[in-house]
């Protein structure tokens, strides 16, 4: 009994130190700063990565703490938004958290990184010995969601925020700013998942990457030529 009376200790004391690593102060920091540098110079993040991966074994963070301040600002957002709806019920508001956290930011992230990362690893690795045996990780292709999603968020979410009545109204100016705004935000997340595949030295062909915001153009002409509302439908997903 003694020894498993150890490993079970050992175990614990493993488990503390990682749950420590994972909150340090010190990461918490560089998180927003990164956040930070997405909304003002993206470029300017995957630049660093790229410099602290002579430094590491990965190209993907190595602590939660970008996505645990991401789902804070987001549980923060699903109180407003449910306000501004008079979501009374904590059920009600419970729904709209867990929607926002957990399928729209979470699952949808995961869902996308599996199919980038395979996409990346059979069509656009390059070719050699050099390259064999370099892959995109999994961390890496969701960190490139997280990136992505933080100034989609910050635009769909946070600055339309006081101008939902506006935006959210029927008259075709409207439906055409509402429209604009969600095809821009929806363009940066396609542009700066690109800027993370675009780094790693074992891909060609990222270009390809930035082929969606043609088509997002197609859907933003045709929603706003029919007076479809972008805005209107965020909503109905979201909060309604």
């Amino acid at each position: 009994m003694i020894p498993l009376v150890e490993n079970s200790e050992r175990d614990t004391q493993s488990f503390s130190e990682v749950l420590k690593k994972q909150i340090q102060y010190e990461n918490f920091l560089n998180s927003i700063s990164q956040m930070k540098n997405l909304w003002i110079d993206p470029q300017n993040t995957y630049d660093q990565i790229k410099e602290q991966k002579q430094f590491q074994d990965t190209w993907g963070r190595k602590d939660c703490s970008f996505v645990l301040i991401q789902m804070f600002f987001i549980f923060i957002s699903s109180i407003a938004y449910s306000v501004c709806f008079r979501i009374s019920s904590f059920v009600g508001f419970i729904k709209v958290a867990f929607k926002s956290i957990f399928i729209n930011y979470l699952l949808f992230g995961i869902f996308i990184s599996m199919i980038l990362r395979f996409l990346t690893n059979t069509f656009l690795r390059k070719k050699g010995f050099l390259y064999s045996e370099q892959k995109v990780e999994m961390r890496y292709a969701f960190d490139v969601h997280c990136n992505s999603y933080f100034p989609y968020f910050m635009i769909t979410h946070i600055i339309v925020y006081p101008f939902i009545p506006f935006i959210n109204s029927n008259s075709l100016f409207s439906i055409f700013i509402g429209n604009f705004i969600f095809t821009f935000a929806m363009s940066c997340y396609v542009y700066i998942t690109f800027l993370g595949y675009k780094i790693l030295p074992f891909l060609h062909k990222t270009v390809l990457f930035l082929t969606p915001i043609a088509g997002l153009l197609i859907i933003f002409l045709i929603f706003s030529l029919s007076r479809i509302s972008m805005v209107k439908i965020f909503l109905a997903i979201y909060f309604l």
